[in-house]
């Protein structure tokens, strides 16, 4: 890890000629079992948390929301036609933001091809969307693309850098497009955590890249005591490789507002398919925000979350509750839809599918090893 400003400690084995020791020396096996059992448990918990949390609003949305016969009529007049174009829209930003990731990795000197990329993102694509686990399918993608090289953590980081870029380009759009709605109270609870979000987000991006602070003695030492510190510390050094790489941000970001675009039109088609006359500029806004606040991993795949969210916003514009789950479900349809090609590389490859479980245990082993 010379070339990301940290120097990786060498890996021996006890009791091995390069590890200095004899055939009985103590093993650190033990030692280390406690903690990372503890970790794995934790994020087992969570994991049951998460589905409960997801189950419980998923009942809540629908017993209280939700009827059989507006179902019934929801599918009945559905638009064809409509439906099928929305569903071809929202495959736009999967070739869109594969080709973000890909300019993404260059600043850490990890270069393929956009066909290689892509295989790598539908992998993950998948894996978040249908693989119910532990470890998230970009932590898992990351490892896959990093294999053979010492840039694990720059692979990580890359996955991070391209969720953030996307992140702050789309509370930026939705936030801009807040001032079309200036006066209207029931677009101050949006705005507000649009704009807290982008504020947040600018402070912290000061704070974090001032090299004053940086070199400061108390935060060096805050650095060495984190829990994990040795994968932070190569995740904080790492990150600035794209310091200066103006030019490669700068068209993740134009890539970024390409692939939201075709996102919020594709929901704005979908929405009207199922007969809502719900304006492109209540799109714009409240769409963000529901994918917003469903990234936050409460529950599985956002489920239940989601639903709520889309329930609660378009409720404000006049969009009955059973249609507004309807989009919720659409969207969700489109994204397993468009996912399955990496279903498909995992079912015709065999050692596609072991490099998959191998690097989903190696993501496990790192997150047990930031948790002790």
């Amino acid at each position: 890890m010379e070339e990301l400003g940290v120097h990786a400690p060498e890996m021996t084995v006890p009791g091995s000629p390069a590890g200095g020791g004899s055939a009985n020396a103590p093993s650190t096996e033990k030692k280390d079992s406690a903690p990372r059992k503890h970790a794995s448990w934790g994020k087992r918990v969570f994991l049951i948390v998460r589905i409960a949390v997801g189950a419980g609003l998923l009942w809540w949305v629908f017993h209280k929301f939700i009827k059989v016969e507006e179902i019934r009529d929801l599918a009945k007049r559905t638009d064809r036609v409509l439906l099928i174009l929305g569903l071809l829209t929202e495959l736009l930003p999967i070739f869109i933001t594969t080709f973000r990731w890909q300019i993404l990795l260059r600043p850490v000197e990890i270069r393929l091809g956009f066909l290689r990329t892509l295989h790598f993102n539908y992998l993950g694509l998948f894996f978040n969307n249908f693989l119910v686990g532990l470890t998230g399918g970009d932590l898992v993608k990351a490892i896959l693309i990093a294999r053979g090289t010492d840039r694990r953590a720059a692979a990580v980081l890359t996955v991070f850098v391209d969720r953030l870029v996307g992140l702050v380009t789309l509370a930026l759009i939705a936030g801009v497009a807040c001032f079309a709605r200036l006066g209207n109270p029931d677009f101050l609870l949006a705005a507000a955590i649009l704009w807290g979000f982008l504020v947040s987000f600018t402070l912290f991006g000061l704070v974090y890249f001032n090299r004053r602070l940086r070199a400061a003695q108390w935060v060096r030492g805050l650095r060495r005591k984190l829990p994990g510190r040795r994968i932070l510390i190569e995740l904080d050094d790492a990150a600035h490789a794209y310091r200066g790489e103006w030019g490669v941000l700068a068209g993740a970001f134009v890539l970024s507002v390409f692939g939201h675009a075709a996102s919020i039109g594709g929901a704005f088609i979908l929405a009207r398919s199922l007969g809502s006359t719900v304006a492109l500029v209540d799109v714009l806004i409240y769409f963000p925000v529901v994918m917003m606040i469903a990234s936050v991993p409460i529950s599985i795949g956002t489920w239940g979350v989601g639903e709520a969210a889309f329930v609660g916003f378009f409720h404000k514009v006049g969009m009955p509750d059973a249609t507004a789950v309807g989009l919720s479900l659409l969207v969700r349809l489109s994204q397993a839809i468009w996912t399955l090609p990496g279903g498909l590389l995992l079912a015709i490859d065999p050692a596609e599918r072991k490099a998959v479980k191998e690097a989903e245990a190696e993501a496990e082993l790192d997150g047990d090893e930031q948790g002790s």
